[in-house]
């Protein structure tokens, strides 16, 4: 009687943690084919920039939020590199001469991208800036813990400090979860 008890406690725990995990959008379960460009000014697809796990920044370069973020990202870039994920920034419907004038992004180790037209927010929708999306290989959206709640979500809108132990620990956590 109790084996039957223990197993049906298993059943409904594992069922229930697969129903509370975040799902993925079936928009942003699809290949991305978006056009960006680099600071160079040439356009590339954004398939380019995949291949590996990446932190994917969205912002802007009017948000005073994503500005302030930006001065961490190098940090961030750094020591999520040494884990084999990647960082990307794409500044969201912004003017390229407004972007590279910004000090940040001449200083950044990381790449730096525009979507001119907005036409990359179809794969990775946000409600604000700036957004953080944790993407595979392919750039499918993965659950991305929050570092400051500990909830995973498909995208966090807002400052973070990806750099932080807990903003590192958030990402790697994350990859890991997916990747075993």
């Amino acid at each position: 009687m109790h084996f039957f008890i223990r197993l049906s406690l298993t059943i409904f725990t594992v069922v229930g943690i697969a129903a509370c995990a975040p799902k993925v959008p079936s928009a942003l379960a699809q290949k991305v084919e978006v056009n960006i460009l680099d600071l160079s000014g040439k356009t590339r697809p954004f398939e380019d920039y995949l291949g590996s796990p990446t932190l994917l920044i969205l912002w802007a370069s009017w948000c005073q939020e994503c500005l302030a973020e930006f001065n961490t990202l190098n940090t961030a870039s750094r020591l999520l590199g040494a884990h084999g994920i990647r960082l990307v920034a794409v500044a969201i419907q912004d003017d390229l001469e407004n972007v590279k004038s910004l000090p940040q992004t001449s200083r950044a180790i990381y790449p730096i991208l525009l979507d001119v037209k907005g036409d990359f927010l179809e794969r990775y929708p946000t409600e604000g800036l700036p957004t953080a999306y944790l993407i595979d290989r392919t750039g499918k959206p993965i659950p991305l813990i929050d570092p400051e709640d500990g909830q995973a979500s498909i995208s966090i809108v807002g400052l973070r400090s990806w750099q932080s132990a807990a903003g590192q620990r958030a990402v790697i956590d994350s990859w890991s979860r997916v990747n075993k």
